[in-house]
């Protein structure tokens, strides 16, 4: 067994593990509940739209990423990064299919050119690459594919929780324009749920109820149908630590790497590769 959270194990970026988050894996299981619809376990519905509207303010995200703002926006905690990226992946995909059902010229020609068009790039930028903590410029990617109608998706699934502080919160400016956003804890925030829903809509006969239209079922937020009470865990932590606690914590580990790079300075073996931003210092022998 690989302890992979142990502080004595320096190989991979250590897993979020913290006493509340335990409760709540524990409650979780507990409750066994299945969580594929409204009226299933509203309960786990509703706490995880809170959840992550709370994250969304937390970060300072715009008001149409969140459930409470014009009905439209929201976010879903998907199971991985994975899945997280294959959904973004077929909901370009059905922008696709939604052009070639609005055009009005069937030519082989025209419906060559949406496909190349919608399917060939999503494209996707990344706020602090899991390797080099490198961030890309999310406003002009942000505007080229607002400008070109192309699905942008954003990857913070590293460098995500940092922006709970203010201070670091201008390596967000640009995720205005995006179509989606992935960050840590694998949530998605989206400006309209609508684009995530329709390629993967199902109800068969036997979960169908009177409020459907008027609830979120987060069956069609991914790909899985049924779906664990994943927003225990955030409520613990969050309400454990507070806002103010998640921020001393970030701002301790982000401490600790600067520390770090005051000592690789004063080596006369090692340099630096890269500006220190956030927790990953990238050094090497000279």
């Amino acid at each position: 067994m690989v302890h992979w959270s142990s502080p004595r194990f320096h190989s991979y970026c250590p897993t979020g593990n913290s006493f509340p988050s335990i409760c709540g894996e524990m409650l979780s299981g507990i409750f066994g509940c299945i969580g594929f619809s409204w009226s299933s376990c509203p309960a786990s519905t509703d706490l995880e739209m809170t959840m992550l509207d709370w994250l969304g303010k937390m970060i300072d995200l715009p008001d149409e990423f969140l459930f409470s703002s014009n009905g439209k926006g929201g976010g879903v905690i998907q199971s991985g990064a994975s899945e997280s990226t294959l959904v973004a992946l077929l909901s370009a995909r059905n922008k696709a299919i939604t052009a070639i059902q609005a055009t009005t010229d069937w030519s082989r020609g025209t419906i060559l050119e949406k496909l190349v068009y919608y399917t060939s790039t999503e494209v996707v930028g990344t706020l602090g690459t899991t390797s080099l903590c490198a961030f890309d410029n999310i406003k002009e990617l942000g505007e080229l594919c607002r400008k070109e109608n192309l699905w942008f998706h954003i990857d913070a699934s590293y460098a995500g929780a940092a922006f709970i502080c203010p201070e670091f919160r201008y390596l967000l400016n640009g995720v205005q324009v995006s179509n989606k956003k992935s960050r840590v804890l694998l949530v998605e925030k989206v400006k309209n749920g609508e684009e995530i829903v329709k390629p993967f809509c199902i109800t068969p006969e036997y979960v169908k109820y009177d409020l459907e239209e008027q609830t979120v079922d987060y069956r069609h937020w991914g790909i899985t149908f049924g779906r664990r009470f994943r927003s225990l865990k955030m409520w613990f932590v969050f309400r454990m630590f507070g806002v103010s606690g998640l921020q001393a914590y970030i701002r301790k580990h982000v401490s600790l790497a600067h520390e770090f790079e005051d000592l690789v300075r004063k080596d006369v073996r090692f340099e630096l590769i890269f500006p220190v931003t956030l927790g990953v210092v990238c050094f090497r022998l000279k």
